[in-house]
């Protein structure tokens, strides 16, 4: 009988979630920020897509342009400024 009181009067106690609860959860919150498009039927995951600003595309220079053009750009900016620690500055 007292531990039926104790039980009563010590209900601060919160039960752990179950695992399906938790991955609702976290399936919410990666929906959220668009890592997650959706779940499936069987809880399979839709993967998302997160747009990106890339200021440049891959063929801005056209189709004929390969890695090897790459290469000697970067061979040509280091002849000319003998390292790469202001390759970012404009």
């Amino acid at each position: 009988d007292l531990l039926m009181e104790q039980e009563v009067g010590d209900n601060k106690y919160a039960a752990p979630k179950s695992f399906n609860e938790t991955l609702e959860e976290m399936a919410d919150v990666a929906i959220s920020v668009g890592i997650m498009e959706r779940w499936t039927s069987n809880k399979r995951v839709v993967k998302g897509a997160r747009d990106k600003d890339v200021p440049w595309r891959n063929d801005d220079f056209g189709t004929d342009f390969v890695f090897d053009d790459v290469v000697e750009a970067l061979i040509l900016y280091k002849d000319l400024y003998e390292n790469f620690d202001s390759i970012e500055e404009e």
